[in-house]
């Protein structure tokens, strides 16, 4: 019999190969012993491997998804060991698909807390709001632990998390908003910060959760830039005793003692976190790793609520060293890792998908070239929503990838230390009319060649972390010739810091074109701060045609002194070995023929001045414009004050003042071809 259904399976999918297109159905009402067709369609991921893997290799291949949910136990792995002419994986009649690494939860698993320890830890007032979940009365007993996932260190998927309508649920915390100064660190003679396991702050008061056993700290101990998470070993009065596993150690947040550390001094503070006893706000939750118990304060009917917990730690699609796949109208998400993980392959292709609620990354993408990402929302990932890299950096060769029209946000939920919403890398990426929003940290991250970031809406961004930008480069000046062009910049600052920049190329990093970008309300909020446009030590940085709308500060720089630019690109055995790589090497003809500027770079005697330049700045109440030291060359600037500027009613009037249509090369910033114009 078993022989019956594999024939007749194979058959089937082979008869509908006439015109070389296999068709696979799969539902949440099938059986994987069928064959696949739409009356007989597979149950699960599992079975729908299995027939993939059946089908011959020079078939196109369509699967359609009924509408359904369909949780991942192994990963659905696309390889040159099954790939096809092609394989289009959709929505059946753009049916609603989830494909999840986790469960769902009945709302009836959830009762009113009965739990006599838990109950005595809760306030009177708040204890009829909280539900309890034995997950282990539903086999769930795999749930992981909390761990440091600090600055620099590497990433591992996360413990089990709750979602509820798609929005995940936070631990609870105290206080419940802002920071605590730490107002010293105890030496005892040793001035490592990197040693030392306690600091005192004054702002601690006496809570009835101080001697739980896994409290945890959180927050930023060091640098603008240095976000850690440690495990919390006592609490004594004001001082609290830590593992101190950072990378830069913990300093108090009055500390001057080096220029970078008291420039973070006022972002430099921590809070509390993972106390049953401050359960007391609607989205919250606590889960009793001991006893795999889930207490929450939900902000919904839990009977009528779409419940999840995340489970499964590795990417629930796997695509490696293949080609011609695509994904239409599915949801992912819900797990403890990366939600999707992409090698070695081309002509990939997602459109309209939602991927969300990742413990790790969203889509990565590495080595791929000719892959599309568009029209999808990516949120509440735990690390970036995409990485994305590609393209031959020894020829420059782009990438042909691209990402376009898709709504990013809500990344770095878990990692913060230098992660970006997007990364790209390689050569020729495209990012095109993306809304960018509500983003701690970067926006976007770029390394490598010729990218192009434009038309994209970037707002809400860099609240968290400092001395970052919305869009960033740094510390590689053979990472040149990306261009960022007519984006809108919004709210991109930090309240707690000056040291944010809408875009910022960093560490003498250089090359970069930014032309024709509407920037408002960026950058610092004071005259020592950065501005929207920040370079730190770069040159042949090109700036046309951008405008400034009440940014305190439209440019700023750091002019680094020829010694220093020595000491790092000329003397540095590995900054020197980064830029003679023989895939990247800036003293070959590829590089000196497309960037002249590189030609001589390593000609410490005769050392050219570093210059950027700026081309048709038009500025309204800018208060600093440049700064007084400066690298910039400035040709043809406008810049007036103007009381309660409309931007929406007068924006035509703002982008296109009479004084710049004598301007060479002058060019307005082109608003129609921004993302929220283009939906």
């Amino acid at each position: 019999m078993k022989f019956l259904l594999l024939f007749f399976s194979i058959f089937l999918i082979q008869k509908s190969s006439s015109q070389n297109v296999a068709t696979i159905y799969i539902s949440p009402d099938g059986n994987d012993n069928n064959n696949g067709s739409i009356d007989n369609p597979v149950k699960t991921i599992a079975g729908l491997q299995s027939l993939i893997n059946k089908t011959d290799t020079k078939n196109k291949v369509d699967v359609y998804f009924r509408k359904g949910v369909y949780p991942v136990t192994n990963s659905l792995l696309l390889s040159d060991k099954n790939s096809k002419a092609s394989i289009r994986f959709m929505a059946y009649q753009n049916e609603k698909v989830s494909i999840i690494g986790g469960v769902n939860l009945p709302g009836k698993l959830f009762q009113p807390v009965h739990d006599a320890a838990i109950i005595k830890k809760i306030s009177p007032s708040i204890r009829n709001h909280i539900y309890e979940a034995d997950l282990a009365s539903v086999g769930i007993n795999d749930i992981g632990i909390l761990t440091n996932n600090g600055f620099a260190k590497p990433k591992i998927p996360v413990r089990i998390e709750l979602f509820i309508n798609d929005e995940p649920q936070q631990l609870p915390r105290w206080p419940e908003s802002g920071y605590l100064d730490i107002d010293r660190v105890p030496t005892d003679g040793n001035k490592n910060a990197k040693t030392v396991n306690a600091f005192i702050s004054k702002g601690i008061t006496s809570q009835p959760w101080m001697q739980d056993s896994d409290i945890w700290v959180e927050g930023m101990f060091s640098f603008n830039w240095s976000y850690d998470n440690l495990k919390v070993n006592k609490i004594n009065g004001n001082t609290v005793f830590v593992n101190n596993d950072t990378k830069y150690g913990i300093y108090a947040s009055g500390d001057s003692s080096e220029p970078l550390i008291k420039a973070a001094g006022s972002i430099r503070g921590f809070y509390f976190y993972n106390m049953p006893e401050e359960l007391n706000k609607a989205g919250e939750w606590w889960l009793d790793e001991k006893n795999k118990k889930i207490y929450v304060y939900p902000d919904a009917d839990l009977m009528n609520a779409d419940i999840k917990v995340s489970l499964f730690e590795k990417p629930l699609l796997i695509i490696n060293n293949t080609a011609n796949i695509s994904f239409e109208n599915i949801e992912f998400g819900c797990t403890r890792g990366d939600v999707i993980n992409i090698k070695n392959s081309s002509n990939i292709t997602f459109k309209n998908c939602r991927i969300l609620n990742s413990g790790l990354v969203g889509i990565e993408a590495d080595n791929v070239t000719n892959t599309q990402i568009s029209e999808c929302l990516i949120k509440n990932t735990g690390a970036e929503n995409i990485k994305l890299t590609g393209g031959d950096r020894k020829s420059l060769n782009p990438s042909g990838n691209i990402i376009q029209n898709c709504d990013l946000s809500n990344s770095s939920r878990h990692y913060l230390g230098h992660v970006a919403n997007t990364f790209i890398g390689g050569v020729g990426n495209k990012i095109i009319a993306n809304y960018f929003h509500d983003i701690p940290s970067q926006g976007i991250i770029y390394e490598g060649n010729n990218h192009i970031i434009q038309n994209n809406h970037f707002e809400n961004m860099c609240y968290f972390l400092a001395d970052i930008g919305g869009v960033y480069t740094g510390r590689n000046p053979s990472a040149t010739g990306t261009v960022i062009v007519n984006n809108f910049f919004e709210n991109v600052r930090n309240k707690r810091s000056n040291y944010i920049a809408a875009v910022y190329v960093d560490d003498g990093s250089g090359g970069i074109q930014a032309s024709n970008n509407l920037f408002v309300n960026c950058g610092s909020s004071n005259a020592g701060g950065l501005g929207a446009i920040h370079v730190n030590g770069g040159a042949n940085n090109q700036f046309n045609n951008n405008v400034f709308i009440n940014c305190n500060k439209a440019f700023s720089n750091n002019v680094w002194s020829d010694e220093k630019w020595k000491s790092l690109y000329l003397r540095d055995s590995s900054y020197i070995k980064q830029l003679t790589n023989p895939n990247s090497d800036i003293r070959s003809s590829v590089y000196t023929t497309q960037y002249p500027y590189l030609k001589g770079f390593f000609d410490s005697t005769n050392m050219k001045p570093r210059i950027n330049f700026i081309n048709n700045a038009i500025c309204y109440n800018v208060k600093y414009v440049t700064p007084q030291k400066s690298s910039y060359q400035v040709n043809n600037l406008y810049s007036k004050y103007a009381d309660n500027i409309m931007l929406q009613q007068d924006v035509d009037k703002l982008l296109k003042p009479a004084a710049a249509n004598s301007w060479k090369n002058w060019q307005p910033v082109a608003i129609q071809k921004f993302w929220f114009n283009t939906k």
